[in-house]
């Protein structure tokens, strides 16, 4: 009766395993501090249990982190994605209806923050989750993270 449990739990074993022997090899192509910065992208479904603020946290870091690298190493070639720049149109959109809004700088810094959330998304597209290897880890993380969330809802 245990006979298929049995067969399977090895290739289960394996398949982690290649996962996080694999997760060490593209870490350890990466520079440190870009390391750091995927280390930290890993850990977000465990930082989103925490609380409300720490995830707006780290999501902008990720997000201002991306745009800084952008700049830096002078790659603009995730703006011509069609997605990204309709993105960029309606957050000039959302700048113009600011200022013809009854709270101008109100409206206008509401409308920055929250211009966090696609840029965390272009992020996560065109640099965290382009080796095939980190994105499979961040998977299984978020696996772990809804997981341990349904256990706290449950308990």
């Amino acid at each position: 009766m245990n006979e298929p449990h049995q067969a399977l739990e090895p290739k289960i074993n394996a398949m982690f395993q290649k996962i996080w022997t694999d997760l060490g090899s593209a870490l350890a192509e990466m520079p440190r501090w870009e390391k750091g910065l995927h280390i930290f992208w890993l850990l977000g479904p465990f930082i989103l249990l925490i609380e409300r603020s720490p995830a707006d946290i780290w999501l902008s870091i990720l997000a201002i982190a991306f745009v800084v690298r952008s700049i830096v190493k002078r790659d603009g070639s995730w703006l011509n994605v069609f997605w990204v720049r309709a993105s960029f149109l309606f957050l000039g959109v959302c700048m113009v209806s600011s200022a013809l809004s009854v709270m101008p700088s109100y409206a206008f810094a509401e409308g920055l923050a929250w211009f966090r959330f696609p840029l965390f998304a272009m992020a996560t597209a065109f640099w965290l989750s382009t080796d095939k290897r980190l994105l499979y880890v961040m998977l299984i993380s978020t696996a772990l993270g809804m997981m341990l969330m349904t256990g706290i809802l449950i308990a």
